[in-house]
C-alpha cells in the first residue's frame, strides 16, 4: 500500500522492514539555530540542570546523574525543569514561565544533561530531540550511554558520555573547574549542528527522498 516509510531511528529500520515495509528512509531530527540560540545572560549560576519530564525508562540514569551527584557536590547547584522525575536529592525545581524562560535556564548551565530514555538510546542511532536543541544553544552536554550517538556528536568533544554515577561525578568535577574546555565543547557542538543538523538540512533530506519516488 506504501512505497515507503521514513523513521527517525537508523536501527529501527530493519525491524520496520520485518513489518512488511517495502522501503525505509531515515530522517533524523534536527534543530532550528534560529529558534534554538545562545541567550546572552548574566552569569552561569547553575551547574548542573536537566529539563525532561517523567522518569519512566530512564529513572535508573535520573538517580546516577542528578540524584546521586546532588547529594555528593552539595557545594553544586544542580537544577531541573520538569515533572513526575522522583527523588532528586538535593535539585531545585526551576518553575516553568516560558519557552525563552527554558532557554533561558539552558544557557545559564554549566553542565546541561541529555538523559535519554531506553526506547531511543538501546536502538542504533534513533534521534531525539534534546541534544540537537542544546547543541543548537552552545550548551556543554553529558548525557548517559546513547548507541549511535557518534552519527551527530563526537564523544569527548561536543558531547561527554558518562556509564555510572562515578563517571559523572568525575566529568563534572572536571568540566565545573575546567571552564575553557567546557566552553569549548558547547561552541564545537553548536558549530556542528549548523554544519550539517539544521531544519534545512532534514528538509533537503527529506525533498530527495521524496524525489526518488516521484
Amino acid at each position: 500500500e506504501y512505497a515507503a516509510f521514513i523513521s527517525n531511528s537508523e536501527g529501527g529500520a530493519e525491524a520496520i522492514k520485518q513489518l512488511g515495509a517495502k522501503a525505509v528512509h531515515t530522517l533524523f531530527y534536527g534543530a532550528d539555530p534560529d529558534v534554538f540560540s545562545p541567550v546572552d545572560v548574566p552569569a552561569q549560576d547553575l551547574d548542573v540542570m536537566f529539563y525532561g519530564h517523567g522518569r519512566e525508562y530512564r529513572g535508573e540514569w535520573i538517580d546516577a546523574m542528578i540524584k546521586e551527584p546532588s547529594l555528593q557536590l552539595s557545594d553544586k547547584r544542580f537544577a531541573v525543569r520538569g515533572t513526575k522525575l522522583g527523588d532528586l536529592g538535593h535539585t531545585e525545581m526551576l518553575p516553568y514561565l516560558s519557552f525563552s524562560k527554558l532557554r533561558e535556564y539552558a544557557c545559564r548551565t554549566k553542565l546541561n544533561l541529555v538523559i535519554t530514555r531506553m526506547a531511543h538510546a538501546s536502538v542504533y542511532a534513533s534521534s531525539s530531540s534534546r541534544p540537537f536543541e542544546l547543541a543548537s544553544m552552545g550548551c556543554c552536554m553529558v548525557g548517559n550511554p546513547y548507541v549511535g550517538i557518534e552519527r551527530w556528536f563526537e564523544p569527548g568533544r561536543e558531547i561527554f558520555i558518562v556509564n555510572s554515577t562515578e563517571e559523572a561525578l568525575d566529568r563534572y568535577r572536571y568540566l565545573l573547574s575546567h571552564d575553557d574546555e567546557r566552553r569549548a565543547a558547547g561552541v564545537a557542538a553548536r558549530e556542528r549542528v549548523l554544519k550539517e543538523h539544521t531544519f534545512r538540512h532534514r528538509a533537503r533530506d527529506l525533498v530527495q527522498i521524496v524525489q526518488n519516488y516521484l
